[in-house]
């Protein structure tokens, strides 16, 4: 959960200085730098492929 929220705030914009703030991160942290990352894109998460969506 806080890996996604991290990743969508940065995404629609939002400062790294407000999500880190908002999120109790400091911008510095270790841990705030690998949420922000992007492991797979959406698009090609490997899941997609095994058609379970309704």
């Amino acid at each position: 959960m806080r890996r996604g929220w991290i990743q969508a705030a940065l995404a629609v914009g939002n400062p790294p200085e407000a999500v880190a703030l908002h999120s109790r991160h400091s911008l510095s942290s270790s841990a705030f730098d690998a949420y922000r990352k992007k492991k797979v894109p959406w698009n090609q998460n490997p899941t997609r492929a095994l058609a379970l969506a309704a």
